[in-house]
């Protein structure tokens, strides 16, 4: 009759010292926290309108991030800048051409982002972004519907699986109807 009685003192100090390892850990785990929180930066919501810490990147990396920053925040000639930055620095590819290409057309600069679109096919043939781009930039900005139907004509051939085939598509219908507009007006004379 010992043993159960021995068992259940056992069964207990179990227990009490489970819930004592319990509560050290959770005060361990809110020191840890509280003292770590001051070496994060906070949440994104809190600093998106803080330009980004590039101090440790490569000058031209550094230039891509804040063109991004600025880009997001929707100042256009200083995103430019940036990507100028950074391609005048080596970093040159589709990637930062097309995003250039668009900085110079929310800035109203539609031939020169016609330019870096274009650029940006030349240095990645298979760069679906930039190629996209231009065709909504000859179609919704140059009024080039002409122009932009081959565009979108060569983005279908060149990426038949692409996910923007249906936005293609439709922007495929609208050339063609701003097209059909534009020819009758043009052939008179």
């Amino acid at each position: 009759m010992v043993k159960p009685k021995a068992n259940k003192s056992r069964a207990i100090v179990g227990v009490l010292l489970g819930a004592i390892a319990f509560v050290i850990g959770a005060i361990l785990t809110w020191v840890i926290l509280t003292q770590l929180s001051g070496r994060f930066p906070a949440s994104p919501s809190r600093e998106k309108d803080v330009l980004p810490d590039v101090s440790m990147l490569a000058p031209s990396q550094s230039a891509v991030v804040l063109g991004n920053w600025y880009f997001d925040h929707h100042e256009w000639a200083k995103a430019t800048e940036q990507y100028r930055k950074a391609i005048s620095l080596g970093l040159d590819n589709a990637d930062i051409r097309s995003d250039l290409g668009s900085a110079l057309r929310f800035n109203n600069q539609l031939e020169a982002a016609a330019a870096e679109y274009e650029t940006a096919q030349r240095e990645n043939p298979e760069h679906e972004n930039s190629l996209f781009n231009l065709a909504t930039l000859y179609l919704q900005s140059l009024n080039r519907p002409d122009r932009a139907v081959a565009v979108l004509e060569q983005f279908k051939a060149r990426f038949p699986r692409s996910g923007a085939i249906p936005r293609v598509d439709e922007l495929l219908e609208e050339a063609r109807k701003k097209g059909a507009a534009v020819s009758p007006t043009s052939g008179s004379g």
